[in-house]
């Protein structure tokens, strides 16, 4: 885990895939390292809860969606026939696919199709806590970044995919890692200084409230032979404090705890990082 400059080791396995997720509380949903038991498991602080599925996310409540339709939620497994789960936001909405690449958003028991454009194949990926569903289209030999609200469909400039959307509507994704930020492209790479040991920021495959991204892409160093994992911090605007002190769009104890925290830092608040955007 790293936090604040700092690496944690946790001790245990993570899946060599994207969707090892941790979420606003420290659980993290990973792979069992012990395949003959339970195939993946919550690392809460207080112990750890085996899941017989794969896990594909994990929000703030506990609640787990995985692969080939499961809900994990208040300690029991649902079973989602005919929808590959890929996400799953605050509310409980869980994002996916059913059957011939269709997306669609699972709640309470009812499936709700996407809008996906005649001959086309869909995948969405991520889905915020406004109902925002992330993805990519695929018509023929050509793929498009896309995104889904209030259930219909608008493909982004870029031929790659949308992997991630805040609940302040900003996306990320890749081939070339980009930011998409109310109709706005924004490609990463060029905001690396040119004395950057960056050679190119491949893709963008999460952004979080505050608008911190995380992805990976390659050093000059190593050329193209090893991905190398990157967090790229927002500059910070305004120094004024607001009672939605960790800008997650609700006012709650974590605004708190984020309060004292900037309180005690130093008086430039402003960061100074290698990449800025």
């Amino acid at each position: 885990m790293y936090k604040d400059g700092i690496f944690k080791d946790l001790n245990i396995e993570l899946g060599n895939y994207t969707r090892d997720v941790i979420n606003d509380f420290g659980e993290v949903l990973a792979r069992n390292p012990d395949l003959s038991g339970s195939r993946s498991v919550i690392y809460k602080i207080d112990g750890v809860v085996g899941l017989n599925f794969w896990g594909s996310d994990l929000n703030n409540k506990g609640e787990v969606c995985g692969y080939y339709g499961y809900l994990y939620k208040d300690g029991e497994t649902i079973e989602l026939p005919l929808f590959y789960a890929r996400a799953i936001n605050d509310n409980s909405q869980v994002a996916g696919e059913v059957p011939l690449g269709k997306p669609a958003i699972w709640e309470e028991g009812i499936v709700t199709n996407l809008e996906t454009p005649i001959g086309t194949y869909c995948r969405a990926y991520d889905i915020n806590n406004n109902g925002i569903v992330v993805g990519h289209l695929i018509d023929g030999p050509k793929k498009w970044a896309c995104f889904w609200e209030n259930g219909k469909i608008t493909k982004i400039e870029t031929r790659s995919d949308a992997f991630s959307v805040n609940d302040k509507g900003q996306i990320v994704g890749g081939d070339s890692a980009f930011l998409y930020d109310n109709g706005k492209m924004i490609y990463l790479n060029d905001f690396l200084p040119e004395d950057s040991e960056w050679l190119n920021l491949k893709r963008a495959t999460n952004i979080n409230n505050r608008g911190q991204i995380i992805g990976y892409g390659y050093l000059k160093e190593y050329s193209h032979h090893n991905y190398i994992g990157f967090l790229a911090n927002p500059i910070q605007k305004s120094k004024t404090l607001t009672a939605d002190s960790n800008n997650d769009g609700i006012v709650n104890g974590l605004d708190l705890a984020e309060f004292a925290e900037q309180w005690m830092m130093r008086e430039d608040w402003y960061y100074t990082g290698p990449l800025k955007w």
